[in-house]
């Protein structure tokens, strides 16, 4: 949280800090009616996106205290002043150019035939013949270039790889295989130490959450870097340079 912050501010300024109190404040008062009204036929559920439709929970203006009520309305309309909204298509642009570069690169090594064999690192973890190998080196390769490409969201996207490692959820999906390599590689790439992250085919979460918190606290530019060799010794060549048009 405090990483994702940081690099808000940085991209968007203050702003980001207010649109974050905005969307904490909408969060705690519709989990907080959520609650009180489970099982009682009312649903409530909070939005997905930065706008809102306050009529939609019109429903339960006369079963909240009237300050809670005005407050959320409060809350919409000051999501829809310029400095929040300024903030917020700063961010959701920064975001979306990552996930685009996340993007071209699989279909960069589509066309390349990078996939076609996996790296070492991932052999030793999965063996030669395991179903997800393609699928976890495709991932390996858009993940790993997605950070060395975009130093100023570098950390926000350290973080949601981690969850595909951390989460037990996510466990045996290639987005969780190729976050054990991304992070082991990292490591040895800056230099940390640290315990094997997995030992008898099971993953020692404690020694990847060590190794993370290490990681992070490198600066963007040594973390970029860092991902960009990565690349280069998991796939044999420089990562390549995108440009946009």
């Amino acid at each position: 949280a405090r990483d994702a912050q940081a690099e808000a501010v940085a991209l968007a300024g203050e702003g980001a800090l207010e649109l974050g109190r905005l969307f904490a404040r909408r969060r705690e008062l519709l989990d907080g009616w959520r609650d009180r009204f489970q099982g009682m036929g009312l649903t409530v559920t909070r939005p997905t996106t930065v706008d809102f439709d306050l009529d939609s929970y019109r429903s339960l203006e006369d079963r909240v205290p009237v300050a809670a009520w005005r407050e959320l309305g409060a809350v919409a309309s000051d999501l829809r002043s310029d400095v929040p909204r300024g903030a917020y298509r700063e961010l959701e642009e920064r975001l979306i150019e990552s996930v685009e570069r996340h993007e071209v690169q699989h279909r960069l090594d589509y066309a390349s035939g990078t996939l076609e064999t996996a790296p070492a690192p991932l052999v030793e973890l999965l063996g030669p013949e395991h179903p997800v190998a393609a699928r976890a080196t495709a991932e390996l390769s858009a993940y790993s270039s997605e950070l060395a490409r975009g130093p100023d969201v570098v950390k926000m996207n350290l973080a949601l790889l981690a969850r595909h490692v951390l989460a037990r959820h996510n466990q045996g999906s290639p987005e969780h295989y190729a976050g054990l390599v991304i992070l082991d590689g990292l490591a040895e790439q800056l230099g940390i130490a640290r315990r094997p992250f997995v030992e008898h085919r099971r993953v020692d979460r404690q020694a990847v959450a060590f190794a993370y918190l290490e990681i992070r606290d490198r600066s963007a530019a040594e973390l970029s870097a860092a991902a960009a060799a990565l690349w280069e010794a998991l796939f044999g060549r420089p990562l390549p340079p995108l440009s946009a048009r």
